[in-house]
């Protein structure tokens, strides 16, 4: 709360107008104020163009606490309650609403083509190529509708979607509209706001889809932060219908060869069948992500390697996965590297990868 109150006392408290442009209608608006003011302990507002401002924020006064439990009816949604404040999301947001030398363009709205939580702009397609749904633009379209119902139904979620999407519009705005950039600077600012709802053990994972069973045309999005999941269910028209944090529930993990000392990954043909058990463990498991943690030991500092290898034998083998995978079952993989120093177990071999397979708990 101190940094808030320190970081709003330098940026926040005066009033600021460059070039952060929202566009939509009022409700909508109104929705992303609901969730940005409190989050970021400012107050916004947006001039003719949809420049965006900022200024002293006076939280309301906190609602009366129902006498019960609230029933929910059918299709019904927990009502908003305003969000904590967010070091990450205040630092963020803020950064860029007074960066002077950068746009980042966001159009609110509801129920837009192809959009669940946000798009990114599109470029033109190339000569004789088939036309987007969507004329090329530098706008983000951000559903809010979709952050707001999922904010509702997870706290603090709604608000890490909210930033993920500004800021990979921001960054969009600097890399030529790489997406790969983009989305990957979108993820890390996520992640940020999570850990400031979630706690520091929470990370950057993968991302998996699938069928919800029980109810049909719902797909069912799991996004691993590595503490918990998200998993958010999507209409067949990709909106948002409820979110929830669901627990991790690891369904197989797998040890690769020993490393040499100090040596990132040893030959692929060697770790085949490990590398192989994991691949069918994730591909036949619904809403299943993969986690890497390359090992390290004594041996490895005494080869005069830096901290980072067991990073860089995660890396190494999160791409001999991709490739294994590609080649046994065809599926396109969506994962994120998740390397880490992990402590050698008494009596183990170290210098290995380990690789998990994590499902929600549902």
């Amino acid at each position: 709360m101190a940094a808030v109150l320190a970081l709003q006392a330098s940026v926040g408290n005066r009033a600021v107008a460059r070039l952060l442009k929202v566009s939509g209608g009022a409700p909508d608006w109104g929705k992303f104020r609901a969730i940005a003011e409190p989050a970021a302990s400012t107050a916004f507002a947006r001039d003719a163009k949809g420049v965006v401002s900022g200024s002293t924020y006076t939280p309301p006064k906190a609602a009366a606490a129902p006498a019960g439990p609230t029933k929910l009816a059918p299709g019904q949604a927990p009502s908003l309650t305003p969000p904590s404040p967010s070091p990450a999301f205040q630092s963020r947001l803020l950064g860029i609403v007074n960066d002077k030398t950068r746009d980042a363009e966001v159009h609110l709205g509801q129920g837009q083509p192809d959009v669940f939580l946000g798009a990114f702009p599109q470029k033109p397609p190339p000569p004789g190529g088939p036309q987007p749904l969507v004329a090329p633009s530098k706008e983000q379209r951000i559903d809010i509708d979709d952050v707001d119902n999922t904010e509702r139904w997870a706290p603090g979620h709604g608000v890490a979607k909210l930033l993920h999407e500004v800021v990979e519009n921001y960054e969009g705005h600097d890399s030529g509209f790489d997406y790969g950039k983009a989305h990957d600077a979108g993820i890390e600012a996520e992640v940020a706001v999570v850990k400031d709802f979630a706690g520091s053990g929470a990370g950057r994972g993968g991302v998996a889809s699938g069928n919800d069973p029980g109810q049909p045309g719902v797909t069912l999005w799991a996004f691993d932060y590595i503490s918990h999941f998200l998993v958010v269910e999507v209409a067949a028209d990709a909106s948002v219908q409820r979110a929830r944090k669901v627990a991790p529930k690891v369904v197989k993990t797998v040890l690769t060869n020993e490393c040499e000392a100090g040596k990132e990954f040893v030959d692929y043909s060697m770790n085949v069948k490990p590398l192989m058990d994991a691949q069918l463990a994730w591909g036949t498991t619904d809403l299943a992500t993969v986690r890497f943690a390359g090992r390290t030991d004594p041996a490895d500092a005494k080869a005069g390697a830096g901290t980072d290898l067991g990073v860089r034998r995660a890396q190494a083998a999160l791409k001999a996965l991709n490739a294994v995978s590609k080649i046994a079952s065809k599926r396109t993989t969506n994962l994120f590297e998740q390397g880490e120093v992990a402590a050698t177990a008494s009596g183990a071999p170290g210098r290995q990868v380990e690789i998990s397979v994590v499902v929600p708990a549902l």
